[in-house]
C-alpha cells in the first residue's frame, strides 16, 4: 500500500512538472518594431479601417489578435478587435505587414502553399518626441 501511494505521488508530481515545463516553452515572445517598419504597420492598420484611439501624448491602434497568411492562393491579414470584430488589409498592405513580421523574426507556421503568422496584443502608436522634435512610431506584438 505504501509503495502504491508513493507511485501515485510520483506520477502526480511528474504530471505537474511536465505541465510547468510546457508552460515555460510556450511563453509569449514580445516583439518591438520601430521607425519605418512601425510606420508600415500603422499604414496597414489605418487602411484596414481599424479605429484609431488617442491619448494626451500619442495616437495608437490596438488589436486583440492578428492573423496573417501568405500563400500562392491567399494573401491576407485580419485583425480582431473587441473580441470578434475582424477587419482586413488589402494585398499591398498585407505584403508590407508580412515583410515587417519576417524582418523582426516573428514565428510563422506552414499552411497549405504558404505561411501563417498569429499575433496577439498588437499595439502601434505614434507620438511626438520633444527631444528629437519628430514623430516616433513604435509597434509591439506578442506571439
Amino acid at each position: 500500500m505504501k509503495t502504491r501511494l508513493s507511485m501515485i505521488a510520483a506520477a502526480v508530481s511528474l504530471f505537474f512538472a511536465a505541465n510547468a515545463a510546457m508552460a515555460l516553452t510556450i511563453a509569449p515572445t514580445f516583439f518591438k518594431v520601430k521607425g519605418d517598419d512601425a510606420k508600415v504597420m500603422i499604414t496597414a492598420l489605418e487602411n484596414s479601417g481599424l479605429q484609431e484611439q488617442s491619448s494626451i501624448e500619442s495616437s495608437f491602434f490596438q488589436a486583440d489578435e492578428a492573423f496573417c497568411e501568405n500563400s500562392t492562393r491567399l494573401k491576407t491579414c485580419q485583425f480582431s478587435v473587441g473580441g470578434g470584430l475582424f477587419v482586413a488589409t488589402d494585398v499591398d498592405d498585407t505584403d508590407a505587414f508580412i515583410k515587417v513580421l519576417r524582418k523582426n523574426a516573428a514565428l510563422s507556421r506552414a499552411v497549405e502553399g504558404g505561411r501563417r503568422w498569429e499575433l496577439r496584443n498588437l499595439e502601434c502608436s505614434t507620438r511626438f518626441d520633444l527631444v528629437k522634435r519628430q514623430l516616433v512610431s513604435t509597434c509591439t506584438f506578442e506571439q
